[in-house]
């Protein structure tokens, strides 16, 4: 699914948002969220306390970015 975020919005909160889409029965389910750079094939822990503006560009070439979600 798609999810709409904001450059100065917390990775905490986009962690919150990624969450309140899961199914009920997941809502409790741990996990780590990574930036993820398709084009280099790697990928980079979120740390909570940084900004989204932090991983990414302003203008991303494509117009979306991203994100990997791994349960931990």
């Amino acid at each position: 699914y798609g999810l709409v975020i904001f450059e100065k919005e917390s990775i905490d909160y986009v962690k919150a948002k990624i969450q309140w889409h899961f199914p009920e029965e997941f809502k409790n389910v741990s996990f780590n969220i990574r930036v993820s750079d398709p084009k280099a094939k790697t990928y980079k822990d979120m740390k909570l306390q940084d900004k989204v503006s932090d991983y990414f560009d302003k203008k991303p070439v494509t117009g979306h970015i991203h994100i990997i979600v791994e349960s931990i």
